[in-house]
């Protein structure tokens, strides 16, 4: 089997960390950066609850709360920064492939916020969450068949 040494950025993310390493051909060779939620400041303030609601007969009794959950929002933004993070990483340096670890929601925030450039390089895209794995499991997960 011939084994191709293109370098490689591999993403491993979850709802609130990324942390991204350096390939090359089937060797993570080191972590190349790491962000975390905290450091973009990304909350959303949750809505005061509606308390001593008295009912007006010209308006609706009734009160939903947003379909939105506020850690989805939360996740989304979080999304958007690591999209940013692999831009600019990708621009500084020349990766010939890219893959993408993430859970499955914080996957698709991700897939859905990548540019169509970046959307060349993408190989592989893995739906587990392996944020705290050792390089070695990251290489056994990535690359064995």
């Amino acid at each position: 089997m011939e084994v191709i040494m293109s370098n490689k950025l591999i993403v491993i993310a979850d709802a609130k960390n990324a942390i991204f390493y350096k390939a090359v051909g089937l060797k993570v060779t080191e972590q190349n950066s790491q962000i975390n939620a905290d450091d973009f400041n990304i909350e959303h303030k949750h809505p005061p609850r509606r308390e001593g609601f008295n009912h007006v007969g010209s308006t609706p009794s009734h009160f939903f709360d947003p379909h939105s959950e506020f850690k989805n929002l939360e996740r989304d933004e979080f999304c958007k920064e690591v999209v940013n993070h692999i831009d600019s990483v990708c621009n500084h340096e020349k990766f010939d492939e890219l893959i993408i670890v993430a859970e499955p929601k914080t996957l698709g925030d991700i897939r859905s916020n990548l540019n169509p450039k970046l959307k060349t390089l993408v190989t592989r895209e893995i739906s587990k969450d392996l944020i705290h794995a050792d390089k070695t499991s990251i290489e056994n997960h990535i690359f064995s068949n």
